[in-house]
């Protein structure tokens, strides 16, 4: 999943689990901001919130 904001464009990344193996969320998930053609921030270790 992506969106762009202004000169920047977001880009999370995911694992695709099993129901009979599910993974932790966030477990794998990547947050990848980009400007341009240059990857500004690569950010790993994501954990759930509560509401």
């Amino acid at each position: 999943m992506g969106w762009r904001n202004g000169e920047y464009v977001h880009i999370v990344e995911m694992p695709i689990s099993s129901p009979d193996n599910p993974t932790p969320w966030g477990t794998g998930t990547q947050l990848t901001v980009r400007q341009e053609d240059q990857v500004i921030l690569n950010e790993t270790g994501f954990k759930a919130v509560s509401q």
